[in-house]
């Protein structure tokens, strides 16, 4: 298979130096002999720069695991070998001292010794290139021909140890109870590090349970889940269960050949036992029995590796398995909670277009009653006007009974109309009413959408803050893409309550447009000439603001662009890992913290003005109400005019009823008297035709009393009745004179309720002409606004581009750096991995067979986990600070903005006891000094921060610290392995 012409050829310069060259390996320089007896092989910078090996001999000493030595090697020291009796070739003391005593008592020549040593090396080599060989060779072949051959090999390794040590048979089978001991020993403790193992991942198990059942309840799955999410959540379950499953046979069936090995051991110990008495008796039987306890031992310490083999791929697995499961989750709740605010918002949005929809039929149909309402005002006002003329007719023509009842019955009539006017004017104004508190519910319910939309972006908020925890558990040293994440979400957040703004804008000019009936025009225009004046100032002032702003990032815009023009003349001119500064990259991000703090400043601005449009919404329902008011003064006036009118109408209705009951009495009495006079008439005519008698005579005489009776008793009556009809006209005259006198009244202050209506109609012209004004203004704004966010959505363009160069070079120094690290962890393992082939090498020339287990491995294991587990703990720490930080932030701004939107409401109050023009040169005058307390908290903050940063600084130290040993213990295991 290897042919002389590929092998390597080895210097020799000089003859102590040889070692194992494996086949695509440079030739290393020639190397000083070390001058003790425990080699250590000197590093080159052919070995260093070394970079390109061949990996056909990589883990080459994986199955040489068992041929360590009794003491444990450490990679710091070099390949030292302990052991009685034990040189740096491998032999004995003896058979170097035997050799010493061969070569005539140390008194041979040189050329004898270099022989000696020529035939020693050239046998090293050529058994180095056999080991070779037949590495390669296993490499090739199928795992149980490769398992079956290497307990060949341990075997014959045995069988030489053993031979070699026949002379001290009874020493052995005397430290053969210490070894069985020290196997037992080990076989507990693999059983303890199993089971704690097993207890570990049912801890870890349980943990990431409570953690899924945590984020279940804190993060709720939405009303409808896709059926193939349950499906996949179900069939994810059912592998876990099955893993689990499988986990719990794999600790059984380690604890039962554990088990077994137990009882094997203890079969063994009887053997021994019984070797030991048999061995004074048959030393030759003690020997075999030796060799037979040793090939069993060897078989069962293979299956123990790989039992244990087994049990921590299923481990790994299990892990792997449950991490997926986990990040799948996860995943899975991020994008059911971004659907679900998806979701929301497109019914936030739908249910304001249903709004805005409402509110303007609404309007259209306040505006069509408004028209009724003044044709019927029109109406009435014609109809009072008619009454008035048939009253005064009334009282012209109330002689004349035919021209009083034609009269009447117009007026009946006219008056059955006014009813029903008044009826529907009455419903009218009712259904205006209705409307105007619909509207004003509308009203509440848009700032309960307000509410809502807060609530949604705290969501928002709480949504990012996940997404941020879970990228940096994810990714824990990437601070700089998670800060512009940040970055961009505030952007996105800025969009969002600009939106909201716009939209708040629009609902503002709705309310506006329902403006029309106010107090008096002087109150009014007082409050909306201060109120404009106030406003105006204050955008004046946002303006000039944000164009400095403007300017600002303008000008830090272009520094970056030049910064950034200088980093890359800079990186050409120096292209090696020198040339990164750090000062310029701390520059950059603090340019990124300015450019944060200029966007809290915008987003304190925003609530500034949606402070200003929350006074002004106050001012308008203030109105409103006032207006409200008004109309129920209105109505009570009409309802007060009407009860008038109707005791009116009865006392008139009652005076009728009485005056037709006397004519209808009088009318009796006439027909009475004509039938006593046609009655008499008809006697007269009897007494001339017949003859005249004492009885008719008598009866004639009664008559005529009757007759007087009669006339007497209807001249009576007719006084009566002239003086109850006298008196009765002079009460329903007076009455009458009562009622028109209220009625004149009520007619003045209906004449007053509509001049004020006229009033309060020119004041709604004067604000309807004031809104257009306004209009205009705000348009002119609105424009100037939009131009200032396009130049502020340019800068922001800007910005990102310039985040993302200086990304880029950041990404390009990491990778620099990354190259860097790589090629400085490409040497420190060709250095190690020389001393393992040094020491390999020094094994197998020395052919040192030892079954002690290496406690350093364990050491650098507990050790590395130790590391680790600090490291994550201070992880968690500066996690756990930077939520309490960002907690403490959201609560300063919770209470900030309460207190400015009650500083609001109070300057609003000041202002409208102020005046029009109020005297700021007074308060300007006043000016606050500056307390000892406030210098104190100032002065204590800052000695706080100070000692936070230095304390974070110490952290990094100690982190950085605890890195770089973790990234040490993790070569170490690697070379060890």
């Amino acid at each position: 298979m290897f042919s002389l012409g590929r092998l390597p050829r080895l210097s020799r310069e000089k003859e102590s130096g040889l070692e194992f060259v494996p086949i695509g390996q440079r030739v290393v320089s020639p190397r000083k002999p070390a001058p003790s007896s425990n080699p250590r092989v000197r590093l080159t910078a052919d070995k260093i720069n070394n970079t390109h090996i061949d990996s056909s001999f990589d883990e080459t000493t994986q199955d040489f695991g068992a041929l360590d030595a009794d003491a444990p090697v450490r990679v710091s020291t070099g390949s030292r070998l302990a052991g009685a009796g034990w040189s740096s070739r491998g032999n004995f003391a003896s058979t170097l001292e035997q050799r010493s005593q061969a070569v005539d008592g140390g008194q041979s020549s040189i050329q004898s010794l270099q022989a000696d040593s020529q035939q020693l090396k050239s046998e090293n080599y050529n058994l180095k290139v056999e080991v070779a060989t037949l590495k390669q060779f296993l490499k090739q072949t199928p795992p149980e021909t490769r398992e079956l051959v290497l307990q060949n090999a341990a075997l014959k390794q045995e069988l030489i140890k053993t031979q070699n040590e026949l002379e001290q048979v009874r020493s052995h089978a005397e430290s053969a109870p210490r070894q069985d001991r020290e196997h037992s020993a080990g076989l507990d403790s693999l059983k303890r590090l199993y089971r704690e193992s097993l207890e570990e991942k049912d801890q870890e198990i349980r943990r990431l349970q409570r953690q899924i059942a945590e984020l279940s309840h804190v993060l709720p799955l939405p009303p409808q889940i896709p059926q193939e999410l349950l499906d996949k959540m179900e069939f994810l379950q059912n592998e876990n269960q099955a893993l689990l499953r499988q986990l719990e046979g794999a600790s059984a069936s380690s604890s039962k050949t554990q088990g077994q090995l137990q009882g094997e051991n203890n079969e063994l110990r009887l053997d021994l036992h019984r070797a030991k008495a048999q061995l004074a008796e048959l030393p030759a039987d003690a020997v075999q029995q030796i060799d037979h306890l040793r090939k069993t031992n060897d078989t069962l310490l293979q299956k123990m590796r790989t039992v244990s083999n087994e049990l921590q791929q299923a481990e790994a697995e299990r892990d792997s398995m449950q991490m997926s499961l986990r990040n799948l989750q996860l995943s899975h709740e991020v994008a059911d909670l971004k659907l679900k605010l998806k979701r929301a918002d497109a019914a936030q949005a739908l249910l304001a277009e249903e709004k805005w929809s409402d509110v303007q039929r609404l309007q259209r149909k306040l505006d069509s009653l408004l028209k009724e309402i003044k044709e019927k005002d029109r109406d009435e006002y014609n109809l009072r006007e008619q009454v008035r003329s048939l009253m005064e007719e009334r009282n012209k023509a109330f002689d004349n009974q035919s021209t009083v009842n034609h009269y009447q019955g117009q007026i009946d009539a006219l008056r059955e109309k006014e009813k029903t006017l008044m009826t529907d004017n009455l419903e009218l104004k009712d259904e205006i009413a209705k409307l105007q508190d619909e509207l004003y519910s509308r009203n509440i319910d848009s700032s309960r959408a307000g509410k809502l939309k807060q609530e949604n972006l705290d969501l928002l908020d709480r949504l990012d803050f996940y997404e941020k925890e879970y990228a940096l558990t994810q990714e824990a040293m990437e601070a700089t893409e998670a800060e512009l994440e940040a970055l961009r979400t505030r952007q996105k957040q800025d969009d969002a309550r600009r939106h909201s703004l716009e939209t708040e804008l629009e609902t503002v000019r709705t309310q506006l447009r329902r403006v029309e009936l106010s107090e008096s025009r002087k109150y009014n225009e007082s409050a909306y000439m201060e109120l404009e004046e106030k406003h105006r100032k204050r955008e004046e002032a946002d303006h000039c603001r944000m164009t400095l702003q403007i300017e600002r990032l303008n000008a830090q815009v272009r520094e970056l662009e030049q910064q950034l023009d200088s980093a890359k003349q800079t990186r050409e001119t120096f292209p090696s890992l020198n040339s990164y500064e750090p000062t310029q990259e701390s520059r950059l991000k603090v340019d990124l913290r300015n450019k944060e703090f200029e966007l809290q400043e915008r987003q304190r601005d925003y609530s500034k003005l949606q402070n200003v449009l929350k006074d002004k919404e106050d001012l308008i329902d203030a109105l409103e109400e006032r207006i409200r008011k008004l109309n129920k003064d209105y109505r009570t006036d009409f309802s007060a005019e009407d009860r008038y009118r109707e005791t009116l109408q009865k006392l008139q209705f009652d005076h009728e009823s009485e005056l037709l009951a006397v004519l209808l009495e009088r009318d009796r009495l006439q027909n009475e008297i004509k039938h006593y006079k046609l009655r008499l008439e008809k006697m007269m005519e009897d007494d001339d035709t017949q003859i005249p008698t004492g009885a008719n005579s008598v009866t004639i005489a009664l008559l005529e009393t009757q007759l007087e009776e009669l006339r007497r008793k209807n001249h009576e009556l007719m006084a009566d009745a002239e003086r109850a009809s006298a008196a009765r006209f002079e009460s329903t005259s007076r009455e009458a004179d009562e009622y028109r006198s209220k009625i004149r009244d009520l007619r003045f202050a209906l004449n007053d309720a509509q001049q004020e209506k006229s009033d309060l109609e020119t004041t709604r012209d004067a604000l309807e002409s004031d809104l257009s004004l306004l209009r205009s203004e705000k348009s002119r704004f609105e424009t100037r606004n939009r131009s200032l966010s396009q130049e502020l959505t340019k800068n922001a363009r800007n910005c990102t581009r310039l985040a993302n160069k200086v990304q880029d070079l950041e990404s390009q120094i990491a990778s620099l750096l990354k190259a860097a690290d790589d090629t400085f962890k490409a040497q420190k393992s060709n250095i190690q991995l020389q001393n393992q082939v040094d020491q390999l090498g020094a094994r197998l020339a020395t052919a040192n067979l030892s079954s002690q287990p290496n406690q350093m491995l364990n050491v650098t294991k507990s050790r590395l986990q130790e590391n680790e587990l600090k490291y994550f703990k201070a992880k968690l720490f500066e996690l756990q600070t930077r939520y309490m930080d960002l907690a403490m932030i959201n609560s300063y701004m919770v209470s900030s903005i309460r207190s400015s939107y009650e500083s609001c409401k109070d300057d609003l109050v000041k202002m409208s006891q102020s005046g029009v023009y109020p005297d700021y040169s007074a308060l300007n005058r006043r000016s606050k000094k500056v307390t000892f307390k406030v210098l104190a908290t100032f002065v204590l903050s800052m000695v706080r921060m100070k000692r936070r940063t230095e304390k974070a600084k110490v952290r990094e130290g100690k982190l950085m610290r605890l890195r770089s040993d973790i990234e040490r213990d993790r070569i170490t295991l690697l070379v060890e392995k």
